[in-house]
């Protein structure tokens, strides 16, 4: 089992970013579909953000970002059980339907409140989360996560710049490849000290800046809180448990947007403190635009959609004015989701191009077709061992190199 849970980790550093991606992406669809009463695309892509969470809770082994992504987790799932409860018992806006017929239908009025209870007690439950974590850096009890540690468990399962200074250094000049933060081009003669990961100033961070002074793993999260209440008050303002009349109406949509807007400004600050780092950036404004299309769509059921507080009432009146601005910010962050993975997947194709058609690249499949009678270097593992010659020598470092190589472009 641990030796499971440790390649699950090294997965996890090893392609973060990729994954945090698609949770991104996972998010926009499940709400626009969602927002759009698109029934099977919200069903898909919320079911897909669901197990990117609860791979993300096994796969962090850090304390904090355990309570984190338990809470991310809860506060997913409790939207999923929103989103069904909407599609198969509420009926939508009129002229923003798309798909099946909605109401589906199917789901009796106890088993309606069954699932709507579970999402009320899953939110509490992330709140609770955030509270616990929060509590806990303040009393000591939970160490705060550091940049420092995240480049460091970032960069652990990745091959380091070392690894690819074997051979000769004219050859290592051949070959430019990116690992992680960093780009390595042999410059340094072999032996040479391991390139370390970037420092904030690299990344053009300042600690001055930032929320309370909290490092940028930190200050991504300040969301989360915030965030989950606006949807509890939201699920609360629009009818979930009018009868238990926990709420006043008007409190639970002046609560709703007041946290709406504390996440809005989060998501906002971060932006600003990554406005050097392109990537970065461009994430915090995707998140940005996610936060202003549901705030849109939020607003217009308060203020347009409903008469009273009950859940379909039979009195809905259109917000599909609403729904169309909401929906205009969805697709421009999904838009720069989409230019992003082209960005990226461009690159990828260059540099891997690039390193096949180096000379270090054709030199080392030569070197090893030579030595292992025509095989092929990538589907064997036979090595050459050492005799004392140089030249052998020489061979068994470029093969070193061609291994890191191709499982670092995975070519």
């Amino acid at each position: 089992m641990g030796d499971v849970l440790k390649s699950i980790e090294n997965f996890y550093w090893a392609h973060k970013g990729r994954i945090e991606r698609a949770v991104v992406i996972s998010w926009l669809m499940k709400d626009l579909a969602w927002m759009a009463t698109i029934v099977w695309q919200g069903m898909i892509f919320g079911a897909i953000s669901i197990l990117l969470h609860a791979f993300f809770l096994v796969a962090d082994a850090r304390i904090a970002l355990r309570f984190h992504h338990l809470s991310m987790l809860c506060w997913v799932v409790g939207n999923y059980l929103w989103m069904i409860v909407e599609f198969y018992c509420t009926i939508p806006s009129s002229h923003i339907h798309i798909g099946l017929d909605t109401p589906v239908g199917g789901i009796t009025k106890p088993y309606q409140l069954i699932l709507v209870h579970v999402k009320h007690w899953l939110f509490m439950t992330a709140v609770i989360s955030q509270v616990i974590v929060y509590g806990g850096f303040f009393f000591g009890y939970i160490s705060v996560p550091t940049d420092e540690e995240e480049d460091a468990l970032r960069n652990q399962s990745k091959p380091t710049a070392a690894s690819l200074q074997q051979g000769d250094k004219d050859r290592d000049q051949e070959v430019t490849i990116e690992l992680g933060n960093r780009i390595t081009t042999g410059d340094e003669l072999p032996g040479g000290p391991t390139p370390t990961p970037d420092s904030d100033e690299d990344r053009g961070l300042d600690a001055s800046e930032r929320i309370f002074g909290a490092s940028m793993v930190v200050c991504e999260y300040l969301y989360l809180g915030p965030w989950m209440l606006k949807d509890l008050f939201w699920s609360w303002a629009t009818g979930d448990f009018g009868d238990l009349h926990m709420f006043k109406e008007v409190t639970s949509e002046v609560l709703a947007i007041t946290f709406g807007c504390i996440a809005m400004a989060a998501f906002t600050y971060v932006a600003f403190l990554y406005r050097h780092n392109l990537e970065a950036f461009l994430d915090s404004v995707t998140s940005v635009c996610w936060v202003a299309a549901n705030l849109t769509w939020m607003c217009g059921e308060f203020f347009i959609r409903y008469d009273n507080m009950e859940v379909d009432d039979l009195t809905e009146h259109n917000d599909s004015s609403t729904r169309v601005f909401s929906a205009m910010f969805f697709i421009i962050g999904l838009l720069i989701q989409f230019c992003i993975v082209v960005y990226y997947l461009g690159k990828w194709f260059a540099t891997s191009q690039g390193v096949k058609n180096s000379k270090q690249y054709v030199e080392l499949i030569n070197i090893s077709n030579v030595e292992n009678g025509g095989c092929d270097a990538l589907a064997g593992d036979m090595q050459t061992i050492p005799t004392g010659d140089p030249d052998d020598n020489v061979t068994q470092d470029h093969r070193d190199v061609h291994a890191v190589v191709t499982n670092a472009l995975h070519i």
